[in-house]
């Protein structure tokens, strides 16, 4: 199966990483859920690079905003009818495609599919407008999902480096 092609908008299957999950000390999503690619740019090597938001049946904390889906809007996703909403602070990055975490959907009218469908344009400026409200306030959550090989080189020196000194008081 071929991954689609990123568009704004795009609604597709892949393994979130919540903010939540990182502080737990988890490094990856624990499973695949609908994501609506929020942004995309391309890196000075012509790398596509993405953001999503996150589609949840979790209700969102009193005072933060999110976008509750429509039934309609539902049914064209392919989704279930269950209260679903779009959570507008927290976004994920990554080069396209995320061969690891960008996942085929096991059921439904889109199964065997890397994407669902496409948001409605006003619903996904609206949510991106809400994402820009969450960076003026400070709320917002960015998680970069790039394996970044000197950056973990980096840290594990650091960490070494650390465990000597640890060594070396006592």
């Amino acid at each position: 199966m071929d991954y689609p092609e990123p568009k704004k908008g795009l609604v597709i299957n892949y393994k979130f990483l919540w903010k939540s999950d990182t502080e737990k000390g988890l490094g990856e999503g624990t499973k695949a859920r609908p994501c609506m690619i929020a942004g995309l740019r391309a890196d000075e090597a012509g790398n596509v690079l993405v953001s999503v938001m996150p589609i949840t049946h979790t209700p969102p904390e009193k005072g933060v905003p999110a976008i509750e889906l429509k039934s309609a809007l539902k049914a064209h996703l392919g989704l279930d009818e269950k209260r679903q909403w779009l959570k507008t602070h927290e976004i994920n990055r990554f080069t396209w495609p995320a061969r690891t975490d960008l996942m085929e959907i096991e059921g439904g009218p889109h199964r065997g599919r890397f994407h669902y469908a496409q948001m409605p344009n006003a619903l996904g400026r609206e949510a991106v407008q809400q994402f820009q409200i969450h960076v003026e306030q400070g709320r917002e959550a960015r998680l970069s999902r790039d394996f970044n090989p000197r950056a973990e080189m980096d840290k594990f020196r650091k960490e070494m480096e650390r465990g000597k000194n640890k060594n070396r008081e006592r």
